[in-house]
Order: C-alpha cells, then structure tokens, then sequence
C-alpha cells in the first residue's frame, strides 16, 4: 500500500515544524512505540489536502503525544488531520506555555469544545459532515479570549449550544466562518444561552455569512464593540438598541432597504459610533427626518441611493474632519438652525452641558472647549474667565472654529466649590451642628447639607463658613456628609460624630433601695443643661420600673429620688439629658431583700413589700412582729426587747398597719427590783395610811404592817401573814373589816330613767346616766348621745327587783341604729353573777348595774366610747375611829391613775363606790378605765362630778357595776362621844372598763398623759355642767 510522502519543514533560527503532505509512497508501518520528545518546540502545524490525507495506522497521532513531547509549545494547528479522532482527550494536559490553537476536523460530525487553563485563541472548524459544536458543562477556558468556530464546506450546522460565563469568562471575540454562519443564528440552529448573555464579549465577526436574516433580532452582547457582518444578504437593520459601547458596525455591501428605525438603534449613540452601509444599492430614499444620524461620529454611504440627510451634517460640512462620505449634494439656499434648551447655565469647576440641537461635534475657541457628549444633542463645555462667587455673568461660546458665526451668548454662574474643614458638635434636644469651611464656594447659590438622605436646616452662613442643623438623633460613629446645592454635590466621607455626653462614671446609691432613696450618678452630663430624667427598669415581673425624680442636676452629677419600690437585681437606669439617652447597668438591694433576708420571709408567715414591711398572711390568723408572732382580732402579745431603765407608770401606744392608737394614759407600771431591803412600802384602801422603814433598821413583816395600819383590822378581824385581814363573818373585807353588810337597805327603781337610788336609814345615794360620747384620738369629743329619754319594764317581788330601761333614739340622729339598754337589779339575797370568765359574788341588798351598747356606728377606727355618769360628792369630809378623826377623799386611784374608789359622807352614813377595771368588748374581757371627767361645785359643802367609763371600739359593748350598802361598826367610841357611834357606810363596787390591745409599750410617764387630760377640763366643765 503507498502513503504520501510527508515533508517536513524547519525553519533556520526557529522553534517550529511544519508538516505537508503532498506525495504518496511506501514507507511501511509506523513504530507504536516511539515516543517523540522536542524540548524547545513552541509551534507546530500539520496542513494537507484532505485527500492526501491518509495514514498506515489511525491509531497513532502526534496530537495525543503533544502533553509529554513539548513542555514548552505555544501555538499548535492541525488541519486535515484523520488521527484526530481522541480530541479532545489530553487537551488540557497539553503545557501551559499554549496560547493559541487551530484545529480543522475531517469527517467528524460532532466537535468537543476542550478545556485549557492558559490557551487564549482557540478556532475550531468542521466539514460538510459537521452537525454540531457540544460544549459541555464542564468546559472551562478561562483565559480565552478569542473563539473562531464554523465549517470549511457545506451547510449542516445545527446547534451551537452552552456558550457561558462559566466557560468563557474573559471571551470578547467570536469569529464564524463559512456559510453556516447564517445558519448558526437563524432557524434552524440556535445558541444555548444567546451571544448577548455574553458580557465579555466585544467583537463579532462574520465572513461570507450568506444568509438574510440578522443575527441579532433581540439584543446585541451588551458590551459589544465591533460587529462586521461585510458581504451577508441582510435586507434591512432590526430595531435593536446597540449598545452604548459600540464603535463599529460595518454592514456595508449588503442589500439593506428603507424604512430603518435609526431613532431606536442609535438611541444609545454618544458620538463614538462608525456606521459602514457603503455599497448597499438597494438603501434608496431620504434620511433628512432621521435625526439620530447626528449622534454618528462618522456615516459611510457611498454606493447608496440616499437623497438627503438630517441638517447637522450641512451645518459643519466645512469642519475637515471626516464625517460623511455619500455624494449627496446640500440644500441650496441652506440655513444652519442651532438652538439651545437653556441658556442659562451652571458650571463645576468651569464645566457645565450644553443641551440643544444641531449644536456640532465640539470645538476648541477663545479658551472654550465644548466637547461631544452626544454630537449635535449635548456637549460638554469647559469655559475660561469666570469669577467663581458672583451671581450669573455673560459668556460668549462659538461652537465651530470653521464658523464664526455660530457665536451666542449665555448666563453662567459658577456652582462648583471645595471642602476645607467639616466638624460636628451635639446640641440639646437631639440637634447636631455640622460646620462647613468652604476653600471656594459661590456664596450667592444656596447651598443644603444631608445625612443618610436626611435633609438639613441651614443654621447660619457668614462668609465661607455655613452651620447646618440636623434633628435626627445621631448615634457615636463616622458619617458621610452631603453637601449641595441645585447644580453641584460633594460628599465630604468619614465626618466623626462623637456623642459626648451623658457619660456616668460613678454610681452612689443607699446600700437599700426603696421609695424616697437618694441616686447619685456622677460623670459628664454637658453644659447646656437644658433637661434631664432618670428611670429604674429591670426584668423582674413585679415592682420593675420606677421615675427617680431630680434633685440635683450639674455638669457632673445627677441626684435623684427613686418614686416607686423596684426590686433587687440588675437594674437598666435610662438617663437622658438634653434629649440625649444612655442606658447603664447597676446591681441594687431593695428594702424587700432587706426585708427577705432580716425576717427570714416574714417569718414564713407573709411576704415583704417592696418598702421592706412584712404583709402576713391573713387566711392564716392576725401576726405581728414582722409575721413571727400570732396574734387575734382581740389580743395581741408582745415581751419587752429591753430590761426599762425608768421606772414607775408608762403608757402604751399601738402601732397596726400604719395606724397609731394612744392609750391617752399609762396602762403599765415598771417596779424597780428590790435592793435588798434598803426601801419597803405598802398602801391600803381605807383609810389611806403607810408606813415605811429605811436603811438599818430591821423592816416590819407583812403582817406587822397590816396590824399597824389597820389598828389590827378595826377589830373584826385578823392580819395574815401576807398582810390581808381576814374579817369576821359579815365584816367587808375591802375595808379591812371597817364596815359590815347592812340589812335595812331600801331601793325603789325610778320609771323614767335608770337613775340608781339607794337609801339607809333614810339617807340617800345615787347617781345618773346622762350620756355616752365617741372619743378622738386627742380625747377630743367627736359624738355625744344624751340619755334622757328612756322606756322602762320593772318586776319585783319581796325579794328581787328587776328594772331594764331602753333609751329612745330619734330616727334623724346618725345613730338612729344604736341600742343602749341599761338593767338595774336589786336582791335582798346575795347571788353569784358571771361577767366575762370571771365570778363575781354580789351581797345581799345590793344593786348591780349592767349597761349595754349595740351598733354604734365609728368615725374612725380609732375612736372609743365613753359612758359618763353624774352624782354629788362632798367638798370635805372624815370618819372617826377609836377617838381619831381620818379625812376620806372623795376619789381614790390605783397605782395606773385609774379612778377606784368613790366615797360619799351624808349623815354618819358613808357611801363607797369601787370602780374595777374590766368590760366586755363583743363577749370578750378587755380593759376600762373609769377618769374624773370634771368637778363643778353646787355650794360650799357639795359639787357635782361627771365619771367617765371608757370602753374599746366595740359593736356589743357592756358595764356590770354593782353597790351592797355597809355600815360601820365602831366599837371604842364610848370614851369619845355621846353621840350614836354606829356609822353607816354604802360601798359601790362599779365592773366596767375599756379593752385596749397593746402591741408596742412606750415610756411616757402618766404624768404627762395626766397634763393632758387637765386640757380638757375646762372645755367638759361648761359641757356637762348642764347634767347637774
């Protein structure tokens, strides 16, 4: 078998090889083995005739040994090469030294795209056997810049599809080549994505495209800047936009036709634009109306049939650059209409637009330069000889060198201006100054400032020195600061903004934090001064926000009273000064966390309060002492912290829930513990004599005393060794056996009223309800119902009376729902009364007194009753006992300035009346206290006296006084007058009294509680006087 001869060709000097086949002959079979090596070799091409073309083994081709055989090759060729079967395996391994590639296959119907990391030109050409171009997904040449593809010969092209980015991210020029150019862009083939996806890409070129369809009915690649489609079939131009980057677009020996829609395609045109439709015969008719033309930079319709073109290209036909080349001739008479959109104009920094029409492609005269934007439509004028700060001042501007009469004039006032210094400084109430210093700036133009869009007012302007003023609120940073006015903006970047104040530096606050305590907070609070404010917030569900009003307010500190309890914890305080908002953080202890941690949680028994003050449970009974201690609605027990260190009467004061009650006098009575002997004393009743012995001495025994001082029980008795005498049988040992049970005592009930009247021997004693009074906490009389109308029903028999009065009350008075109610018994017999949880025995021919009080209706829950008595005592008297004449005071008290004991003189009959000091507060024992309201004398031997028994705030409130008549019996007068020494005493024993519940004991002596009273006398002296 003969194969061609293959003619290799190295040139001197040169790093190539050229291969040529050109004869056929035998030279037997190839090695399978060898391997070539060409260490130097940059170039290689294999040429030859497709014919000639034939080789011993197709399995062996120089192109797979080009990765090992040629480290240093740069530009291959291959063209007609039958071993090309394997492209494009190994093609990416080929040396990275590769820039250019060209391949042109035979007989392969479909053509790999290879992939290469340095080759920058790459064409790749098929036969008439050639359907397709596959460029597959994983494609890349990202160095490529230039891509030529098509067929040799025929026209069976179909698809050209995955030319992308991805692939091709730096291709600017794709060359087709051959009649299936046509094809490539038409219907029946298609490029998957379109060329104008491409944004690399700037040249397009066709040669011999044969085809009438333009390639681009859509959009051109939109950085597109040469399009040469010379020599196609393309009958007219689509209404496509080129592209604002385009320079050249050469459709020149076409057979475009009118109508063309310059308008749209040269919307976009800025004066760079060649347009090349020379030799297109069939482009016939006129093209006057078809202003877009004038934005061409040249127009080439040689060999058309245009008869005429827009004015712009007469206007400047003198100019000797090139512009147009068509032999048209120019309107005879010829006018050029130039005119202006404005002629008033703005420059920055000498520069300003001239918008209009048929204004030219620039010039250069008289120091002014105008050059195109968009030739004949807008033209960018540098002008000289303007004064920058001036109002608008006139111009001259030619705008042909060739034409002088194209010479107008213009207002023109300088806009441009430059930034020196630009500052910022805060301002109360959220106003930012920005100061401006201008190098230059044309002062009669209004100039504005923004921030982030953010419009300012203009504050002043004095000289080159604008304030402008911004009322958003800025946070601490760098701002860009827009400066501006109608005609010129600058940004001036990075102005530092520097919120400087409030700042705190230092928290002072009371270690317990509650309503009313002081926050100090201390740093940098600015020098306006104009307002500030402070709030407590923290994240606790209750008690988590309080105002802490200003008391202070300086440069450098911040005092302030906190309003509302806020609990313990990190708490966020809001100060605000001058409009201004910092948030700090502070741990704080409330008085509730106080109150937690000193009460051990209110004992467990009720919860703190955020002002620290325990709340106890009340479903579970009354407490006191911050919860640790139980108490009840009636009574309450409290122990003394402290051993007193005054001795003698103190009052006691009651503190609940915030409301302090007064005993009004002392209740308690500190006794000094006993030193040993050095001090003894002792009191009877009646009469009232002591005796004490002091240091040295031995002290009397109980007993010895007793017998001293009661001349051994008046003889009717005997003293025990505690010192009680204990009497006879029917001797009354309340007066140490001085007076014995009478058994000839009258009583006869009064029908109006409850007065008590009892008589001995025709001697009479009583006294009368008269009314009952609320009292205030200053004692002062808040209410007063007078008893003076009563309903009475008496029963009696020969030995028991039972007198039970109701007092009537007006259904007008406010205390139309009160019930008073006074029984007044009489028996001959002694009896056995239980009043509270106590028994009391009552003599024989004694009357007991039992006065109740219902519903009566409180101004305060403070207030008490009073139950005020009336009844005649004595000035002055005495009793005498074995020849020794005793004066007897009228009142008696016990040792807590509680009146005891009444004594009345009328006739050698003496009447006695014993005030104890208890009643029943709804059916509960509690305290009474009977007082001397006041004394008002009738006439030198007599006065009348008004008694108060105080009772306890109470709904159901009841007295049980009762009186046993007595007399005395004096068994040593016989040495000491003749007259009838049998005396005849009554003694009154009066129950009553007023409950108070103590829960804190004060020191205040009764003396001063005494003071007090006597305020009052002669206010109750003109009041009661009026019961006598």
């Amino acid at each position: 078998m003969d194969y061609p001869t293959v003619q290799i060709t190295i040139t001197d000097g040169s790093n190539s090889i050229f291969v040529s086949n050109e004869q056929s002959q035998t030279n037997g079979m190839p090695d399978k083995n060898l391997q070539l090596t060409f260490p130097q070799l940059d170039r290689i091409k294999i040429s030859g005739s497709a014919s000639y073309s034939v080789v011993a083994d197709l399995t062996l081709s120089l192109f797979d040994q080009l990765p090992t055989c040629c480290p240093l090759i740069y530009d291959i060729e291959f063209e007609g090469d039958p071993t090309l079967k394997n492209f494009p395996n190994g093609f990416g391994s080929i040396s990275t030294t590769l820039q250019r590639c060209a391949i042109y296959f035979v007989g392969k119907q479909s053509i790999k795209f290879p992939s290469h990391p340095t080759v920058s030109e790459l064409q790749l050409l098929g036969d008439e056997t050639t359907t397709e171009f596959i460029i597959e997904d994983t494609v890349l040449l990202p160095d490529l810049m230039t891509l030529g593809f098509g067929l040799s010969s025929g026209n069976a092209l179909q698809s050209i599809g995955n030319i992308t980015e991805k692939s091709f991210p730096v291709l600017t020029i794709i060359n087709s080549q051959g009649s299936t150019a046509l094809v490539m862009i038409g219907s029946t083939i298609s490029f998957d994505p379109s060329l104008d996806k491409l944004t690399r890409l700037k040249t397009i070129t066709g040669n011999d495209y044969a085809s009438t369809q333009y390639p681009f009915s859509q959009a051109y690649p939109p950085n597109i800047v040469n399009v040469n489609y010379r020599t196609a079939l393309f009958t007219t131009i689509p209404p496509v936009t080129l592209p604002s980057t385009a320079a050249n677009l050469d459709i020149s020996d076409n057979l475009i036709e009118l109508p063309i829609d310059f308008n749209t395609i040269l919307k976009n045109s800025t004066g760079n634009l060649i347009l090349n439709l020379q030799n297109n015969d069939k482009l016939v008719g006129p093209l006057d109306q078809e202003t877009a033309l004038c934005r061409l930079k040249t127009l080439n319709l040689a060999g058309t049939g245009v008869t005429s073109l827009p004015d712009c290209f007469w206007c400047y036909q003198n100019e000797p650059i090139f512009r147009l080349g068509a032999p048209i001739p120019i309107p005879i008479p010829f006018t050029c209409s130039i005119t202006f959109d404005d002629t008033n104009l703005a420059t920055v920094f000498g520069k300003t637009i001239i918008k209009g029409k048929n204004l030219g492609w620039g010039a250069n005269v008289g120091g002014n330069t105008l050059v195109a934007i968009v030739p004949n439509e807008q033209l960018q004028a540098t002008l000289s000889g303007l004064v920058t700060d001036s109002p608008p001042q006139p111009i001259d501007i030619q705008f042909s060198n060739d034409y002088p009469e194209y010479k107008y004039q213009f207002k023109v006032v300088e806009a441009g201006f430059t930034v020196s210094t630009t500052t910022s400084s805060q301002q109360p109430n959220h106003l930012t100054i920005v100061t401006v210093t201008f190098l230059t700036v044309n002062t009669y133009l209004s100039h504005t400032a923004s921030i982030n869009g953010v419009l300012a007012t203009t504050i002043s302007n004095v000289g080159i020195t604008y304030q402008f003023g911004f009322t958003n609120q800025l946070s601490t940073g760098t701002y860009n600061v827009n400066i501006s006015n109608d005609y010129y903006s600058f940004i001036v970047p990075n102005v530092q903004y520097t919120q400087s104040y409030p700042i705190v530096d230092n928290f002072i606050s009371d270690a317990i934090v509650k309503s009313g305590s002081t926050i100090q907070l201390e740093g940098n609070f600015g020098t306006y001064l104009v307002s500030s404010s402070v709030t407590i917030q923290n994240s606790n569900s209750q008690y988590n926000y309080s105002v802490c009003s200003i008391t202070e307010f300086t440069t450098t500190r911040i005092s302030c009273k906190v309003e509302s309890p806020i609990s313990s914890g990190l708490a966020t305080f809001n100060i605000t000064v001058d409009g201004y908002s910092i948030l700090k953080q502070y741990t704080i202890q409330s008085a509730q966390q106080q109150c937690e941690s000193e009460t051990n949680h209110c004992a467990n028994n009720g919860a703190c309060t955020p002002d620290g003050i325990c709340v106890c449970n009340i479903n579970q009974g009354g407490y006191y002492n911050n919860c640790s201690k139980q108490s009840t609605q009636f009574t309450i027990q409290c122990q003394l912290e402290s051993s007193p260190t005054i001795y003698g009467p103190a009052s006691v004061q009651l503190n609940v829930d915030g409301l302090l009650f007064d005993s009004k006098t002392y209740l308690i009575r500190f006794i000094k513990p006993s030193t040993g002997g050095s001090t003894t004393s002792s009191t009877t009743s009646v009469p009232t004599t002591s005796t004490s012995t002091t240091g040295g001495e031995t002290p009397k025994t109980p007993k010895e005393i007793c017998s001293d001082t009661t001349q051994y029980c008046f003889g009717h008795g005997t003293c025990d060794d505690n010192g009680i005498c204990q009497c006879q049988s029917g001797f009354n040992p309340v007066d140490n056996c001085l007076t014995k049970f009478a058994d000839n005592t009258t009583y006869i009930p009064n029908p109006e009223s409850p007065s008590t009247n009892i008589s001995v021997d025709g001697v009479e004693f009583g006294f009368d309800i008269v009314a009952i009074q609320e009292i205030g906490l200053d004692n002062e009389i808040v209410k007063e119902l007078l008893t003076n109308s009563w309903l009475s029903n008496i029963t009696t028999n020969s030995t028991f009376t039972d007198a039970v009065y109701q007092l009537v009350i007006s259904n007008t008075s406010i205390l139309a729902d009160t019930q008073v109610t006074v029984n007044i018994t009489f028996s001959t017999q002694s009896r056995s009364i239980t009043f509270g949880n106590q028994q009391l025995l009552i003599n024989p021919n004694s009357i007991k007194l039992a006065v109740s009080i219902n519903g009566w209706e409180y101004s305060s829950n403070v207030a008490t009753l009073r139950v005020v008595l009336k009844t005649t005592t004595n000035n002055q008297q005495s009793i005498e006992y074995d020849c020794k004449e005793t004066d007897i005071s009228s009142f008696s008290y016990d040792d807590y300035g509680t009146l005891q004991y009444l004594r009345v003189l009328k006739d050698n009959v003496q009447f006695n009346g014993r005030f104890i000091d208890f009643a029943l507060a709804d059916g509960r024992k509690t305290y009474s206290q009977t007082l001397l309201i006041n004394q008002t004398s009738i006439s030198d031997e007599e006065s009348v006296s008004m008694i108060g028994i105080t009772l306890p705030q109470c709904q159901s409130c009841v007295l049980d006084p009762d009186f046993t008549p007595l007399l005395v019996v004096n068994d040593k007068d016989g040495h000491c007058s003749s007259t009838d020494q049998k005396w005849k005493i009554i003694v009154g024993c009066v129950v009553g009294g007023i409950g108070l519940v103590a829960i804190a004991v004060g020191s205040v002596i009764y003396y001063r509680k005494n003071m007090r009273t006597k305020r009052y006398d002669a206010k109750m002296a003109a009041k009661l006087k009026s019961f006598s």
